[in-house]
C-alpha cells in the first residue's frame, strides 16, 4: 500500500515473542499465587491469634467465677471485707486523705516505710519492749505467735497490700505493731504512761491514726497477743474502755466487750469494732432515748445557730460606729480646712 510502511515478521520471530510473553505471564501469575498464599497465610496467623486472644478472656472469665465461689461458700455467703487501700476515685477528692492516711504513726503493711512515719517507729519499739516485759514471755515466744499465722494473717489483707513482704517481714512488722497498739491503749486507759518522751498533742493524733482505714491491724492478732500475755484480762479490760471513751455512752455500767456488742464472729479491725459499737448503741435505745437525743442535737444547733446571729449582730453594730466615726472624722478636717 503506498505511503504505507510494513514492518513483516518472521514466523519464528512470532513464535518467539509468543513464548517469552507466555513465560512471562506465567511467572506474574506465579508471583501473585505466592503473594495470595502469603496473605491468605497471614490472615490464618490472625485468626489463630484472635482466637488464642477469645480463649484466655474466657479462661480469665471462668476463673473469676471460681475465685468469687471461693470467697463466698454455702451458696454464696458475704465475703469478709480485707485490709486495703481506699479506691482512686474517693484518693480523688480534695482534703478527703486525712480520713484514711496517718498523721503520726503507719501501722500495718500500706504506709509501712514511707518517712514521714520514721520518727514513731522509735516509740512502737519502746512500746512492744514494754508489752513484753509485761506479758510475762519471752520476746521471741510472742513473736512466733504471730509468725505461726502469718497465712491466715495475711488473707486479712487485699493481695496487693502485702505482696512485697514476704512472711518474715510481714510477721515482723505485725508483730512490733499489734504490742505497740495494746500496749499504748493500756497505758491511756490506766494512766501507766506518765514517764513517756512523747508529747501529748503526738499521742492524740496517734488515737486518731487507730481508727483510719488505710492503717488498720487484723483483729485477730490483737486477740492472739492478748490470749498471749499474763496480763489478758487487764488488757480487755483496756480495750473496752478506751472503745466505749470512743463513742457516747450513758450507761453507768461497764459491760464485757461480748455482751457489748453481742457478736458471734471476732470484728475485722478495730475501726469495724468501733464501727459495730456505734451501730450496735443506735439499736439498742428506746424511742424515749432517741427523741431525747434528737431533742438535744436540734437544741444544740438552735444554740449555735442563735450564737452566730448575735456575733453577726455585733459586728454589724460595729462596723456602723466605724463608719460613722470614719464620716464624722472626716466632716472634721473639712471644717478645719
Amino acid at each position: 500500500m503506498a505511503g504505507s510502511r510494513e514492518h513483516v515478521i518472521s514466523v519464528e520471530e512470532l513464535l518467539s515473542r509468543k513464548v517469552n510473553f507466555a513465560a512471562t505471564d506465567a511467572g506474574e501469575t506465579s508471583r501473585c499465587r505466592d503473594i495470595s498464599g502469603l496473605q491468605m497465610r497471614t490472615i490464618e496467623l490472625e485468626d489463630q491469634e484472635a482466637c488464642e486472644l477469645e480463649k484466655q478472656r474466657f479462661e480469665k472469665l471462668r476463673e473469676t467465677g471460681d475465685h468469687l465461689r471461693l470467697i463466698t461458700p454455702n451458696g454464696g455467703q458475704k465475703a469478709r471485707p480485707k485490709i486495703q487501700k481506699v479506691p482512686l476515685l474517693l484518693q480523688d477528692h480534695e482534703h478527703f486523705d486525712k480520713y484514711f492516711k496517718p498523721r503520726i504513726v503507719a501501722l500495718g503493711p500500706i504506709h509501712h516505710g514511707t518517712e514521714k512515719y520514721q520518727p514513731a517507729e522509735e516509740y512502737k519499739l519502746i512500746m512492744t519492749n514494754c508489752f513484753v516485759k509485761e506479758s510475762g514471755k519471752d520476746d521471741e515466744v510472742l513473736y512466733n505467735v504471730v509468725k505461726n499465722n502469718i497465712k491466715q494473717l495475711r488473707q486479712c489483707f487485699d493481695e496487693k497490700v502485702t505482696e512485697k513482704y514476704s512472711d518474715q517481714a510481714l510477721a515482723w512488722m505485725l508483730f512490733v505493731d499489734g504490742c505497740a497498739i495494746l500496749q499504748s491503749i493500756h497505758c491511756a486507759e490506766t494512766r501507766a504512761g506518765k514517764d513517756w518522751i512523747m508529747k501529748y498533742d503526738l499521742m492524740a493524733f496517734g488515737k486518731q491514726d487507730l481508727f483510719l482505714l488505710e492503717n488498720q491491724l487484723p483483729y485477730q492478732l490483737l486477740v492472739d497477743l492478748m490470749n498471749s500475755s499474763a496480763k489478758k484480762g487487764e488488757l480487755e479490760k483496756s480495750i473496752t474502755t478506751f472503745m466505749q471513751s470512743q463513742i457516747i455512752l450513758h450507761d453507768k455500767a461497764k459491760p464485757s466487750m461480748d455482751n457489748l456488742l453481742g457478736l458471734t464472729e471476732t470484728p475485722i479491725h478495730l475501726l469495724d469494732l468501733l464501727r459495730t459499737l456505734i451501730i450496735s448503741k443506735s439499736r439498742s435505745s428506746t424511742p424515749g432515748e432517741e427523741k431525747g437525743r434528737d431533742e438535744k442535737i436540734r437544741k444544740e444547733q438552735d444554740g449555735a445557730a442563735a450564737r452566730k446571729r448575735r456575733k453577726s449582730c455585733l459586728l454589724t453594730k460595729r462596723n456602723r460606729h466605724c463608719s460613722r466615726i470614719a464620716t464624722w472624722r472626716n466632716l472634721d478636717q473639712q471644717e478645719s480646712m
